[in-house]
C-alpha cells in the first residue's frame, strides 16, 4: 500500500509539474519582460497582442479538446503537449526576432495548453484520488504545481544571469524552458501510471457541453455574476505582468532584479489563494462576502501605485506582492460562489466553461491596449493602467453586491420552505 501511495505521489507530482511548467511560456513577460523587448525588439503592443493570440486560440480549442480528451488517456495527452510545449520554447529562442513566428508560437502554446490538455490533466488528477479524497487530491495538486512554476522560474532566472547580457540571458532561460518542457514530457510517460485508478468514475464522465445545457446556462444571472467577478479580477491579475516594466523603467529597478521579484509575485503568490478560501468558508463563512471584501479591497490597492514615487523599492515591491495575493485569494472563490449561488449539478459543468470563457476574456485585449499606452505615452501609461484597473474594481464591488444579494435571497427562501415543510 505504501508502495502505491509512493507511485501515486510520483504521478501526482508528474502531472503538477506538466501543468506549472505548461504556461510559462505564454505568459512569461510577466517575469522576463524587458529581456523581452530587449531580445526581440517587439513593440509593448506586439508584446501584449502575443497573449490576445494566445487566448484566441486557447478558447477555440477548449470544447472539442474535451471530447479528444474523452477518446484518448491522460497520459499520452499530457506528455505530448509538454513535449511540443517544449520544442516551442526552442522554436521561440531560435527565431526570437521573427514576429510572425512568434504569433505562430503562441498560436500554438494555446493548443498545447488549451485543447485536450486541460480536461486531461483534471481527468489524471481525479483518477488519481478515490471520492473520498478529491479535496484532498486537488489541495495537494495545487499545491505541487505552485511549487514547480516557482522552481522552474527561479532556476531560469539563476540560468540567465550567467550570461553577460540580457539578450543572451534571455535565450538562455528560454533553452532551460525548452528542456523542462522535455524532461516533464519523460516524467510523466515513466511516472504517471494510469493502472493506479482510484476513480473509476472520471473516466466515464463527459466533458461535452451539448447546446441544450448550454442555453439553459447562458440566461442564468447567476452565472454571468460569476463570470464578470471572474473578468475583473482576470483584468486585475493582468496587471500583474506590467508591475515588471513599471518596476524597471518608472521605479529604477535593474532588469534582473525584476525578473526575480516578478517570479515570487506571479507564483510565489499563490498562497494567497489558500488565505482567500479561509476567509470565505472559516472566517466570513460566505464566498459572496469575501468577493465584497477583496473588491473593495482592490481599489485603493491599485490607486496607491499612483502615489509611490520614482526610485522607491520597498513600497513598490511590497505592494506588489499585496496586490498578488489578494488578486489569488480573489479568483479562487470565484469558482465557490457557484456552489453559494445554488447553480444546478446538472449544468455546473456548463458553467464553469461559461464563467472561464467570459472571465479570462481580459487576455482578448488588456495586454494589446495596455502595451499600446506604454508606446504611446511612456511612464505617464502606468498611471493610465491603474486608473483603468481601480474603476474596473469599482464595478467590480456592484457585481460582489448584488451576488450577496442573490445569495442572501437563496438562503432566505430556503428557510422560508423549511418552515413550510415543518
Amino acid at each position: 500500500m505504501k508502495k502505491n501511495n509512493l507511485k501515486r505521489f510520483l504521478a501526482l507530482t508528474s502531472i503538477a509539474f506538466a501543468y506549472g511548467t505548461m504556461y510559462l511560456l505564454p505568459y512569461m513577460k510577466g517575469v522576463w519582460y524587458d529581456q523581452m523587448i530587449a531580445a526581440t525588439g517587439f513593440s509593448n503592443e506586439q508584446l501584449g497582442f502575443l497573449v490576445t493570440v494566445y487566448t484566441i486560440v486557447l478558447s477555440i480549442t477548449y470544447i472539442p479538446g474535451g471530447w479528444v480528451a474523452d477518446l484518448i488517456k491522460p497520459k499520452k495527452i499530457l506528455a505530448f503537449s509538454s513535449a511540443l510545449n517544449g520544442l516551442l520554447c526552442f522554436v521561440f529562442m531560435m527565431f526570437s526576432r521573427n514576429y510572425a513566428i512568434a504569433m505562430l508560437v503562441w498560436g500554438a502554446a494555446g493548443f498545447t495548453g488549451g485543447f485536450a490538455f486541460w480536461p486531461a490533466m483534471l481527468k489524471g488528477v481525479r483518477l488519481l484520488g478515490t471520492k473520498d479524497e478529491q479535496g484532498r487530491i486537488y489541495g495537494i495538486f495545487e499545491a505541487l504545481n505552485g511549487i514547480a512554476s516557482l522552481l522552474a522560474s527561479m532556476f531560469m532566472v539563476w540560468i540567465s544571469t550567467l550570461f553577460v547580457t540580457e539578450i543572451a540571458g534571455f535565450k538562455g532561460a528560454l533553452t532551460t524552458m525548452g528542456s523542462i518542457g522535455i524532461i516533464v514530457a519523460l516524467a510523466v510517460w515513466f511516472l504517471f501510471d494510469e493502472n493506479l485508478t482510484y476513480n473509476e468514475d472520471a473516466l466515464s464522465e463527459s466533458s461535452k457541453i451539448d447546446l441544450k445545457s448550454f442555453v439553459k446556462t447562458l440566461v442564468m444571472p447567476e452565472v454571468w455574476i460569476v463570470a464578470l467577478l471572474m473578468f475583473v479580477g482576470v483584468t486585475i491579475f493582468d496587471l500583474l505582468a506590467y508591475l515588471t516594466p513599471y518596476n524597471t523603467s518608472f521605479i529604477g529597478i535593474s532588469a534582473a532584479t525584476a525578473s526575480f521579484i516578478g517570479t515570487f509575485r506571479q507564483y510565489g503568490c499563490r498562497v494567497g489563494g489558500i488565505g482567500g478560501g479561509f476567509m470565505a468558508d472559516k472566517v466570513l463563512k460566505s464566498s459572496a462576502l469575501w468577493q465584497i471584501v477583496s473588491m473593495v479591497a482592490f481599489v485603493p490597492l491599485v490607486l496607491v501605485f499612483g502615489l509611490i514615487p520614482e526610485g522607491a523599492t520597498v513600497p513598490a515591491v511590497i505592494m506588489g506582492f499585496v496586490l498578488a495575493l489578494m488578486a489569488y485569494a480573489q479568483r479562487v472563490t470565484c469558482y465557490s460562489l457557484l456552489t453559494e449561488l445554488q447553480i444546478p449539478a446538472n449544468v455546473s459543468g456548463t458553467a464553469l466553461a461559461l464563467v472561464t470563457l467570459i472571465g479570462y476574456s481580459p487576455d482578448f485585449f488588456v495586454h494589446t491596449m495596455w502595451g499600446n499606452w506604454i508606446d504611446q505615452h511612456g511612464n505617464d501609461s502606468y498611471q493610465m493602467i491603474f486608473n483603468y484597473n481601480a474603476v474596473v474594481a469599482v464595478i467590480g464591488i456592484l457585481l460582489a453586491l448584488i451576488s450577496f444579494r442573490m445569495v442572501r435571497k437563496k438562503r432566505q427562501f430556503a428557510i422560508q420552505e423549511l418552515s413550510e415543510e415543518s
